[in-house]
């Protein structure tokens, strides 16, 4: 997760062209709230998102993301 924010904070425009993202951290060690809205920042034109976190999910994992193009979320 880290590298691919690194990448996308570097070269904009790939953030930017992305629709779709999966993210699967399940058998990982959670990520921050912080880290995740991070990340969610960098792809504002999303229209898919498949998040699948380890439990539990803090509930203010999505407060203050905007992804106005966003039609599927899981």
């Amino acid at each position: 997760m880290d590298a691919f924010t690194d990448i996308v904070t570097f070269n904009p425009a790939v953030g930017q062209a992305m629709t779709g993202l999966r993210i699967d951290l399940s058998g990982e060690t959670a990520p921050s709230s912080v880290q995740i809205r991070r990340l969610l920042s960098l792809v504002p034109n999303l229209t898919r998102l498949d998040l699948n976190l380890p439990l539990p999910v803090p509930p203010s994992i999505m407060s203050n993301v905007r992804l106005p193009m966003l039609e599927l979320f899981s």
